[in-house]
């Protein structure tokens, strides 16, 4: 099959020439900048508590991109001067330690602590994903704050696929029925108004990109794709929508008109003499998410803490965020990095 299939597909070298035009014409210079981000986390019991600890760091440098041969690669040597690190460390006591780990939670479960698994002080400590999960946020939002930098890197290095990490946080904040009684941020204010559920909803899926077709209009991305159409267009028909969609079969049409009255069902349209609209508090939807995310991204990692960083006040209140809150704002922080490379024209590998 090699020489007949994948010895067309697959490139084992380079022509330096070709790869020095690819370069000029993607990022406009034969010389760049890059970041390299990787994290690390561990949990410690201490008496009655678990301090939970995770970060990311980036190592910087430049390529060289060369007509007669590699590229050059050159590091930055002063890494603790010029280096970027985030970090959080979380103190919880040990009781509370599965109230926050919705691992500690089995499939059709709704909040109750599970018995299937040994509940010793050791074991939650050893068996917890509070530590990972603050990592895994840790560098999602270390590489999109790179990426917004006027003079940020143009090639982003993480140790993990993209497209692997998108489809496990998809599945990871699924379980809809639970996430307003297992996270916090549900009914948290944002510039003056709560997430909801639909905000939750639409962000998970915003990745919008009109030269790609993205989200593609099928599948689960096709109620999405509605909204975002209808959000850019302003009113739109189902008539006018089908053409933009690209659907023309009518069993696809049909599937249309009937996510277009689940989606007025839920809130998220209105419909008048067949035009739809999207509401007005979702307009701001993406803009708001991307405030969330910044926000406490910010305070659990680049600010001295005035309270634990993984508590938020909620109608006088305070409430743990849980993992499947971190689940949400790590998926939020990629697809606001995915969205932040194709505006600025940067290459991100795993």
């Amino acid at each position: 099959m090699y020489e007949r299939v994948f010895a067309s597909l697959i490139r084992s070298d380079f022509g330096s020439e070709s790869c020095h035009e690819t370069a000029r014409r993607f990022f406009g210079t034969d010389r760049v900048s890059f970041a390299a981000v990787d994290g690390t986390d561990y949990a410690r019991p201490l008496f009655d508590l678990v301090v939970f600890f995770g970060g990311s760091y980036a190592a910087r440098g430049t390529i060289t991109y060369s007509e007669t041969g590699p590229p050059k690669v050159e590091y930055e040597d002063h890494f603790l001067k010029s280096g970027r690190a985030l970090s959080s460390c979380v103190p919880v006591y040990v009781n509370e330690v599965p109230e926050i780990d919705q691992s500690f939670i089995q499939p059709g479960e709704v909040s109750e602590i599970s018995l299937t698994r040994p509940l010793t002080d050791e074991a939650i400590a050893n068996n917890s994903t509070v530590a990972n999960w603050i990592m895994t946020f840790s560098e999602f939002y270390l590489a999109y704050r790179l990426a917004r930098e006027e003079d940020g890197p143009r090639i982003l290095l993480l140790d993990r696929s993209l497209a692997t990490m998108l489809a496990s946080l998809i599945y990871d904040t699924s379980r809809r029925k639970l996430w307003k009684s297992n996270g916090a941020l549900v009914g948290l204010e944002v510039d003056g108004l709560a997430i909801d559920i639909n905000d939750l909803a639409y962000a998970r899926h915003h990745l919008d990109n009109p030269a790609l077709d993205l989200p593609p209009p099928r599948g689960d991305y096709l109620r999405y794709r509605c909204l975002l159409e209808i959000e850019r267009r302003g009113r739109l028909t189902s008539a006018d929508l089908y053409p933009k969609l690209g659907i023309k079969e009518d069993d696809r049409q049909k599937r249309v008109e009937r996510f277009l009255a689940k989606l007025i069902k839920e809130g998220f349209l209105e419909e008048t003499e067949g035009t739809y609209t999207l509401r007005e508090r979702y307009h701001k939807t993406w803009p708001r998410v991307r405030k969330l995310v910044e926000t406490y991204g910010h305070r659990m990692f680049e600010e001295r803490p005035k309270q634990n960083p993984l508590q938020v006040m909620k109608n006088g209140t305070l409430h743990w965020l849980t993992t499947q809150d971190l689940s949400f704002l790590t998926l939020f922080a990629l697809n606001l990095l995915v969205e932040e490379c194709w505006k600025r024209r940067i290459c991100s590998w795993d």
